[in-house]
């Protein structure tokens, strides 16, 4: 996501600051909803930290949140402002979907598996290219 005059905008099928605000706040009227969304979220930025091998407190620093708040947000204790969202989405180059449970991939509802593949690709090509100016 970019931010261009202070809003952040779709980049890769992702979603802009002001759509995320409006999926955050909106379809949950009852409690047990707004529970286990809170819950889901705090579940995604856990497993999403594990796994980069961060602390809280490393993370609640790069990200300017104090710890015990952030320790609510992995715990489903307290909503998690779309600011923070995004920050963690843009630290970690993963989707706001994901952390929103609504897609079980971290690059997003739109990101192929062909896409990640595109780096390999690109070493392949360049090794052809090598034994190809090698046979010249």
């Amino acid at each position: 996501m970019n931010e261009k005059e202070g809003k952040l905008v779709v980049e890769n099928g992702d979603l802009s600051l002001s759509k995320l605000k409006e999926v955050y706040n909106t379809g949950f009227s009852n409690s047990v909803a707004q529970q286990q969304r809170k819950k889901v979220i705090g579940e995604r930025i856990k497993d999403i930290r594990k796994s980069k091998g961060i602390k809280q407190k490393e993370l609640c620093e790069r990200i300017g949140v104090m710890i015990t708040t952030f320790s609510g947000y992995e715990n489903g204790k307290h909503d998690v402002p779309a600011e923070i969202i995004v920050r963690i989405c843009d630290l970690f180059d993963i989707s706001a979907d994901y952390i929103l449970g609504r897609t079980k991939n971290p690059k997003g509802l739109y990101f192929s598996k062909e896409d990640s593949n595109i780096d390999d690709l690109q070493k392949r090509i360049d090794e052809v290219q090598r034994l190809l100016d090698e046979l010249r």
